[in-house]
């Protein structure tokens, strides 16, 4: 069948992989903390890697209400949602006490969730880092009377790449219609045409007749004839038009 090949130019896009970079800050995140065994009935104060951060501490959540938390509720999984908070987010209870120290329980215990914020102002490096609940406003451990310290590790990577388009030559097959027939019958590859025909009369003299080719082209032509039987037969005549092309619609335009 008659196919030729074609080509298009599409683009696909192209990914290159530049190894991990490790990450300088803690995301922004909720932790669950608890600590037993300090002064029951006391304030505390809360400090991470040596910053005060009573005001992103809750403490009417426990390890139950955090683990009944779906993977991917706000409280697991906060993202960049409360990025812009100054405060543990009040959509969660907002801070236990904003500006002022957290109670343990009658047997010394401390728990609730800490937001550890991850912004321009208020951030945290990655590595081990300290969370210390002590009884003082400051974070002088040699001038309490109570205090418990716990570890937080975070360590994390950036994986770098980047993408680029490239542009490509595709190929694909159309269909082309094959020419139309030549209904050739013979003789001259001139146009095939039809004639108009009359009877030639007496005597001698000229005898026009008009063509249309099947091209839509259209003409006249004049024929000188003298009414004698050679000039006058069938083959003189044949012989005078077949110049026009071969190709026509009959054999002979006269009667």
């Amino acid at each position: 069948m008659p196919y030729v090949t074609k080509y298009r130019t599409k683009y696909k896009t192209i990914e290159k992989d530049l190894g991990y970079e490790e990450i300088s800050i803690i995301r922004p995140r909720f932790v669950f903390f608890q600590f037993e065994g300090l002064r029951p009935s006391t304030p505390h104060w809360l400090f991470f890697d040596g910053k005060q951060v009573n005001r992103w501490v809750n403490t009417s959540y426990n390890l139950d209400d955090f683990n009944a938390e779906a993977k991917n509720s706000a409280l697991r999984n906060p993202g960049d949602k409360y990025i812009k908070a100054t405060k543990f987010p009040s959509q969660h209870g907002g801070p236990t006490n904003l500006n002022g120290p957290l109670n343990t329980d009658n047997t010394g215990k401390l728990e609730g969730l800490f937001y550890i914020q991850s912004n321009s102002t208020t951030n945290f490096p990655t590595g081990t880092r300290t969370l210390t609940a002590i009884d003082i406003s400051v974070l002088k451990p040699d001038d309490c009377l109570s205090i418990g310290e716990a570890e937080y590790q975070a360590i994390g990577e950036y994986e770098l790449y980047y993408t680029y388009q490239k542009k490509y030559q595709e190929s694909y097959q159309v269909w082309v219609s094959p020419p139309p027939p030549n209904n050739d019958n013979g003789g001259n590859d001139g146009p095939a045409f039809t004639m108009s025909s009359q009877k030639i009369p007496a005597g001698d003299g000229s005898y026009s007749w008009s063509y249309t080719t099947t091209n839509n082209i259209t003409g006249t032509s004049t024929t000188s004839y003298s009414n004698n039987s050679y000039s006058n037969s069938t083959s003189n005549w044949s012989s005078s038009w077949s110049e026009f092309g071969s190709d026509r619609t009959s054999s002979n335009p006269w009667d």
